[in-house]
């Protein structure tokens, strides 16, 4: 509503595209998260060891999912978005990429918020969220004659620099320094960035082939790098989530 009123329907179009895709994927593979990990650490607030456990596990278990999800889109928005959806939504590029880098921040926060109002603090998490909508809406007004992409790039630097809050508040809830929690990111980022790079240079020696092929070239190389990443770097982290989620998928469909 804020953008539409300032900068018109073509842009507010656009915002609105890109903003469903972000939406799309981190429902898909974030949202199921929400409720899962709000549950139990709400049941576990007195155990502040187990809610520490439970939280870096789910926290990790968003990322591990998560992240090579919007990496993956930003490194073949370039192509997918003209090849799926037309050439007329290639004014959606850039806002779809930033649209990413705020999917890799809310990917990790989905978790954070469960914990921070499980655990008895939503005034934290309201004030926090008050906050990054304020400075939204100054971001689009100043920023309403440089486009579209600008201001989403905006926002999405305001929210890596307003990202640091949250960690700050969630290593105080489970009583851990900001590194040891943040910490636990960095392997399976490391992981995502060597995918990145491989469809980086997959997407430049393919430059040109068609947009199809390239497209699925990239994206098979990078599942597969990925893939591989992880199992050689994180397999005992996730080997660890693998057995509570099947473990927990055969309570929920009642196999023995």
């Amino acid at each position: 509503l804020v953008i539409g009123s300032f900068i018109g329907p073509a842009p507010l179009g656009i915002y609105n595209f890109s903003r469903r895709l972000y939406q799309m994927i981190n429902d898909v593979l974030a949202g199921g998260f929400t409720s899962v990990s709000y549950s139990l650490l709400s049941s576990l607030q007195t155990d502040k060891a187990k809610v520490r456990e439970a939280f870096l596990l789910a926290s990790f278990g968003c990322f591990l999912v998560s992240v090579p999800a919007f990496m993956g889109l930003a490194a073949v928005a370039d192509d997918a978005l003209p090849l799926i959806f037309g050439p007329h939504w290639a004014g959606a590029i850039w806002p779809t990429r930033w649209f990413c880098v705020i999917g890799l921040m809310g990917s990790v926060g989905i978790v954070q918020s469960s914990l921070i109002n499980s655990q008895g603090r939503s005034d934290w998490w309201f004030y926090y969220q008050l906050i990054r909508n304020i400075a939204t809406v100054g971001l689009i007004f100043l920023l309403k004659d440089y486009g579209i992409a600008t201001i989403v790039f905006a926002i999405a630097v305001q929210v890596v620099v307003l990202w640091p809050i949250t960690l700050v508040l969630v290593a105080r809830i489970v009583e851990m320094t900001v590194w040891s929690y943040f910490g636990q990111f960095v392997r399976p980022l490391f992981a995502n960035l060597i995918m990145l790079a491989v469809m980086l240079v997959i997407g430049h020696a393919m430059r040109d082939a068609s947009a199809a092929s390239r497209l699925v070239v990239e994206i098979l190389a990078g599942g597969l790098v990925y893939l591989t990443m992880i199992m050689l770097i994180c397999r005992d982290r996730v080997m660890v989530f693998w057995n509570i989620l099947s473990r927990a998928i055969k309570r929920k469909t009642g196999v023995a």
